[in-house]
């Protein structure tokens, strides 16, 4: 769990009867809002990324369910969503950051080892990006991105994946103030699609692809 006000990790171990060990607090930097568990050095351990003030910290982790030392990775502005999958085809992790004050994605290549290369910006959305995560929306086989811009109107674009990075990004209209997303097959055609849910009328969309 990432907290804010206490600028630190909670860890609340897992037990037998779906009761929880006491909590292990990792201290960090800076405040964070997001967090995602993933294996980003390839080893047997679960590794943390959280969104930072102005980027993101990684927390490798080590036996008994510690983590060593913070490593911060400067990512635009005001990181609000951050997720962890193979954009390219070099089987090493890679990190992209949802940036809600520049409206941009910002992405960092895994070097292997649990270590990131530098930020590569991408435009994304008009105004916030709020939300972020992966899809395969044109069934190339190539990771995509569907971004939430959280705004009045709202509106989803969709950054297409190629090897060099993502394209430009094409824009769909949602309800105001588009926050949270999911994927997943909502129609009988086998291609992902995309729901957005929005904060102030409380509706969620639904985007099919074609």
């Amino acid at each position: 769990m990432a907290g804010e006000e206490a600028n630190s990790i909670s860890i609340l171990h897992g037990r037998s009867a779906g009761s929880s060990r006491r909590r292990r607090r990792s201290p960090a930097s800076t405040t964070r809002s997001r967090s995602r568990a993933a294996k980003l050095a390839g080893d047997h351990y679960t590794d943390l990324v959280c969104t930072t003030d102005d980027g993101i910290s990684v927390f490798r982790g080590k036996k008994g369910g510690k983590f060593h030392g913070e490593e911060t990775y400067a990512a635009g502005e005001g990181p609000n969503d951050v997720i962890v999958g193979r954009v390219d085809k070099d089987r090493k992790p890679d990190v992209v950051v949802a940036d809600y004050s520049s409206g941009r994605v910002f992405l960092l290549r895994g070097k292997g080892h649990g270590k990131l290369g530098d930020a590569k910006p991408y435009p994304a959305v008009s105004n916030s990006a709020a939300g972020v995560r992966f899809i395969d929306y044109d069934g190339d086989k190539h990771r995509d991105l569907a971004v939430t811009d959280s705004n009045n109107p709202g509106s989803v674009s969709i950054l297409l994946g190629k090897s060099h990075g993502f394209e430009a990004p094409k824009s769909f209209p949602v309800d105001v103030d588009p926050y949270g997303l999911a994927v997943g097959r909502f129609d009988e055609d086998k291609r992902q699609d995309i729901a957005a849910s929005s904060y102030d009328p409380g509706a969620i969309s639904i985007l099919l692809s074609k």
